[in-house]
């Protein structure tokens, strides 16, 4: 985070809007990491079972159309993306808010190659981050005089301890 905010030069309300916005999305994100945990045993069954089909199933001589998912390939594709969610990670959470509040209040901005380049992330990455994260927000990212001061009066406080 240290590195990420020195490389871009964000400013301190930049940072803290960005740190208001994961204030406002922190109840999907629990929600999020706990359905991961929860699911992650299953995640780890279907795993290994479809590893073992796979390495047990004959190669046919003849080439044949791609058979439809199973049930069981289904919900393995369902729990990998709740596995590899960005909301269960810090790092890209913060990133995507990092950019969204850059973004936000900024006339000029860096192109999400420049945060590529910044973070270390894959520019691909980087969108899809941008993305959920908007939609977690529900693309509402004005913030009123009254919260933001609210939010810079906490945050001085959770500094200050």
């Amino acid at each position: 985070v240290k590195e990420v905010l020195r490389r871009s030069r964000t400013s301190c309300s930049t940072l803290q809007v960005a740190l208001f916005y994961l204030h406002q999305i922190r109840q999907q994100i629990r929600n999020s990491v706990a359905t991961a945990a929860i699911h992650r045993d299953e995640f780890l069954e279907l795993e290994a079972a479809l590893k073992l089909d796979q390495e047990c199933s004959p190669l046919p001589d003849y080439p044949s159309p791609p058979a439809s998912p199973t049930m069981q390939e289904s919900r393995y594709a369902e729990l990998l993306e709740t596995q590899n969610s960005a909301m269960l990670c810090g790092r890209r959470m913060f990133l995507a808010a990092l950019i969204s509040s850059s973004k936000y209040l900024q006339d000029r901005n860096y192109s999400n190659r420049a945060w590529s380049k910044i973070s270390g992330l894959p520019a691909v990455e980087i969108n899809i981050n941008e993305r959920m994260f908007l939609m977690l927000m529900d693309y509402q990212l004005f913030i009123s005089a009254e919260s933001f001061q609210l939010c810079e009066y906490i945050l001085v406080i959770i500094l200050s301890i």
